[in-house]
């Protein structure tokens, strides 16, 4: 089965870190998110992951302003809202939930592991550290002769 991935990878590019609100996520990957989201039914590719930390704001869809990217502000009734800082305001303010604002990442050893398999890499480490450069495996030439394959990520 083959399955194309072209949106997640533009994202990693766009992405600072590699992490961003599940909200931002789905904008950015459109129909791959389902793909790609370890938590999602549909995930078939799981290589973006809840890191179990909100978000304290959310981008702008104007950003530049002095009130940008947008303050998530949590109400005593428990509704959560996205507001714009700018006055006058440069954007709309948003109505949030508990998914919405959870930081999610990129599972490096989740890619990892997944490039070395669909690659056939060969003497793959039985763990992977969490650095950003690092071995996943070899490429075979011929016998007796190979290339180590790295992979590098950007982000913590």
């Amino acid at each position: 089965m083959t399955m194309r991935i072209s949106k997640f990878w533009k994202t990693l590019d766009a992405l600072i870190d590699a992490a961003t609100d599940r909200r931002e996520w789905a904008s950015l990957l459109g129909d791959e998110f389902g793909c790609v989201v370890v938590d999602e039914p549909d995930c078939l590719l799981p290589l973006v992951r809840s890191t179990g930390t909100p978000a304290t704001s959310i981008a702008c869809p104007s950003p530049g302003g002095e009130g940008c990217p947008r303050r998530v502000v949590h109400h005593d009734d428990g509704t959560i809202r996205a507001v714009c800082g700018d006055t006058p305001k440069a954007c709309a303010d948003l109505d949030l939930n508990k998914n919405d604002i959870m930081i999610y990442g990129l599972d490096r050893v989740g890619l990892a592991r997944s490039i070395a398999a669909a690659f056939d890499l060969s003497d793959r480490p039985a763990s992977f550290d969490r650095r950003l450069v690092f071995r996943i495996g070899s490429h075979d030439v011929f016998a007796g002769r190979g290339f180590p394959v790295f992979l590098t990520v950007p982000g913590p």
